[in-house]
């Protein structure tokens, strides 16, 4: 397993900040060691994590984990992403009982390239 070191951001809070409703350094974020899952697309964070972060769950799924369970679980707001000099953003997936991070690189929109030498992962956002 490819591990990365991440900065989650909570999106609304960046809105707000942009729309002057709150101060810049009132932006909640975390860094954290995520797990990279090449054959996934989402982002899966512990409750902990979303509590912290202020996310709101908008709804509840019944989504297939890489080992065939289905589990119920929220889906938050949007998530900023943060790794090295990219960003973007997706929706979260709170699985309870998780304790770690993952979070999936599959998908058009971006490219990835896993490095043994390096043991560590690139991704970048495709123009």
């Amino acid at each position: 397993m490819v591990k990365a070191e991440i900065t989650l951001i909570n999106a609304l809070d960046v809105e707000f900040a942009r729309e002057g409703y709150i101060n810049a350094k009132d932006i909640r974020s975390i860094t954290v060691q995520a797990t990279v899952n090449t054959s996934a697309i989402s982002l899966i964070i512990p409750e902990a994590l979303c509590k912290r972060l202020g996310l709101q769950a908008r709804e509840e799924r019944v989504p297939r984990l890489i080992d065939g369970q289905r589990v119920k679980c929220k889906v938050t707001d949007s998530v900023g992403i943060r790794w090295k000099d990219r960003e973007w953003g997706m929706q979260a997936l709170v699985i309870p009982g998780s304790e770690e991070v993952f979070v999936g690189i599959q998908g058009d929109n971006v490219e990835y390239y896993v490095s043994n030498f390096l043991e560590s992962v690139q991704v970048g956002i495709k123009s």
